[in-house]
């Protein structure tokens, strides 16, 4: 047993805060209303930056945004932003809070009119039904599809503000209702696979992988790792550094 190597998608890194949104969140089925609500907020927040960037001010979103309580969220005014834009623990760009606020006023007259829950309307774009698709590669994995570009338009008649395709796309990977985990990941069950069936596949193939191949892999893996911890730090850096600017000339 203590030979059985766990396999991830390669595009997780040894941060705790990715290894566990991998495991416990993406690609799992959500259904519940608060829970959407929060993660396409966190899409809109995530827009132009890194998940890492945003999953570390995770909780500092939730009590901002009343633990996401759409209700509560939609009453939210002019005040309640500057008052947002005034914490450090955010990222303070005033468009996507905004956003935040605007759609969550969306969300309610959205369920108004159609007489349906935000939950039943957002998986309704797939069938009420995951999309598993194959991926065996990071490169293989879709940025958007028919189906995002079909929930970014529905949204923007609806009203709703930063809800792009390829952020729609990010979203439904994220809830479950697209499964992108690579046919190697311990993640992934498909439709007539159980999670115990999975590692005897997985040791299965480790063992067709040849030593040479396995060194490549994990030193491709290795450079990934610093590159994207260098692009967080950069990225973190011109958040600040276009706070400062805006607090000194705006």
């Amino acid at each position: 047993m203590s030979n059985i190597v766990i396999k991830r998608c390669g595009w997780t890194i040894k941060d705790p805060i990715y290894l566990d949104y991998h495991d416990n969140e993406w690609g799992k089925p959500q259904r519940d209303r608060v829970r959407l609500f929060e993660m396409l907020s966190l899409g809109v927040t995530q827009c132009g930056l890194s998940w890492n960037i945003v999953f570390k001010r995770r909780d500092s979103y939730r009590v901002a945004f009343s633990q996401f309580n759409i209700e509560n969220i939609s009453k939210f005014t002019g005040e309640d932003i500057d008052r947002l834009m005034k914490n450090e623990q955010l990222i303070r760009h005033r468009g996507k809070l905004e956003a935040i606020v605007n759609n969550a006023k969306m969300v309610l007259e959205l369920e108004s009119k159609l007489k349906i829950s935000f939950p039943e309307y957002l998986w309704g774009f797939v069938g009420d039904k995951p999309i598993l698709n194959n991926n065996t590669s990071i490169s293989g994995i879709p940025t958007k599809s028919d189906v995002s570009d079909k929930m970014a338009a529905s949204l923007k008649t609806y009203g709703f503000k930063f809800t792009g395709t390829t952020i729609c796309y990010a979203f439904m990977q994220t809830v479950g209702m697209i499964n992108d985990h690579l046919e190697d990941c311990f993640c992934r069950v498909g439709p007539t696979q159980s999670s115990a069936a999975k590692p005897a596949a997985r040791k299965s193939k480790l063992k067709q992988t040849s030593p040479i191949k396995e060194t490549v892999v994990e030193s491709v893996v290795v450079i990934r790792e610093f590159l994207i911890e260098y692009s967080h730090l950069f990225e973190e850096s011109l958040v600040r550094v276009y706070e400062i600017t805006k607090s000194v000339y705006c």
